[in-house]
């Protein structure tokens, strides 16, 4: 949610929101958001665009990425899981056994912890090339 396909720390989806999961639908795919963020945040802004959330992921551990799985009734070989942030999202879609889609923040302006984890972030991608 914050900075993939919203504003960080955003509480209502804009309309870059709804065209991602309008994008994600037509390339065939049923979205779920699945978010670190408090519950009701994370309700709010999944109700809004009318998509199934796990809130309080614990991203980098898998066990949200395997809640949205079961409640999507999904196969995880058939699951990709989008993120802006290595070392939560696309670390726990790598745990959960599914693949994972490293994607631009959606805007520079971050909290300051995430702001912190960019720096590592940045000589990773610089090494790997991603």
């Amino acid at each position: 949610m914050d900075n993939t396909i919203s504003k960080d720390r955003a509480t209502e989806p804009d309309e870059y929101s709804f065209e991602v999961i309008r994008l994600i639908r037509t390339a065939g795919f049923q979205p779920c958001l699945v978010s670190n963020a408090k519950s009701s945040r994370s309700a709010a802004f999944a109700t809004s665009l009318g998509i199934p959330f796990i809130d309080y992921a614990g991203k980098p551990s898998p066990k949200g990425v395997f809640r949205a799985i079961q409640i999507m009734n999904a196969n995880k070989e058939r699951c990709i899981m989008f993120g802006d942030q290595i070392f939560t999202d696309i670390l726990a879609a790598k745990r959960a056994g599914i693949m994972a889609v490293l994607v631009e923040p959606y805007d520079k302006k971050e909290i300051f912890y995430v702001r912190l984890k960019r720096i590592p972030e940045w000589i990773i991608r610089n090494i790997y090339g991603f």
